[in-house]
């Protein structure tokens, strides 16, 4: 889905303990390394994430990554994932090289699969300017996002309400530079839509 951007925007709860139970569960039948209960792991990286709770999230992502590996290609929908998920928890961490170097991977991967033109992509572009404008290099940002925007347009259009992500963070990003006069248009439309 676009928008994310980031992951808390998907769950805000903390993991039940049948959510719990179900990665144990998975892991007695199948075995920790198994795929199947690899991704019981993915869906309590996701929820350690949305929690804040990052140094949780990256080891069960990164265990994951490593179990999957083998079995999935790149542009997995479990990959993708944990792409997302690693790469915003070390934005959240201020380790920003390697939250670019996950949303590259997610961005090639999408391209392999012929998606680089698609929502998703979308997506990932957004996350890479979150990066960089929390590194404080708006421009680069505002390019980022201008892309994002430009991809979304192209698969729904100019009056979808999705666009409201990229236009806001636009001008969020002209706002980071002083510059008031050039985040009005974009922040004026993400209203509007």
């Amino acid at each position: 889905p676009v928008g994310l951007g980031v992951v808390p925007h998907r769950l805000g709860v903390a993991p039940h303990h049948a959510e719990r139970d179900a990665d144990r569960v998975a892991s007695e039948i199948w075995g920790p390394e198994h795929p199947s209960a690899v991704r019981y792991q993915i869906n309590l990286a996701v929820k350690h994430a949305a929690l804040g709770d990052c140094a949780t999230a990256l080891g069960e992502a990164g265990h994951a990554r490593a179990v999957l590996a083998a079995v999935l290609p790149a542009h997995s929908p479990e990959h993708l994932l944990i792409t997302e998920i690693m790469g915003t928890c070390y934005q959240w961490q201020h380790r920003h090289e390697a939250a670019l170097r996950e949303h590259a991977a997610r961005l090639a991967a999408l391209d392999a699969a012929g998606l680089g033109a698609s929502a998703d992509a979308a997506g990932a572009w957004i996350d890479v300017g979150d990066v960089e404008l929390d590194r404080k290099r708006t421009g680069a940002a505002a390019g980022d996002y201008r892309r994002a925007l430009a991809l979304l347009e192209a698969v729904v259009g100019t009056s979808d309400p999705r666009l409201g992500l990229p236009l806001t963070r636009l001008g969020e990003a002209a706002l980071a530079a002083g510059d008031r006069e050039r985040a009005g248009e974009p922040l004026e439309r993400a209203v509007a839509l």
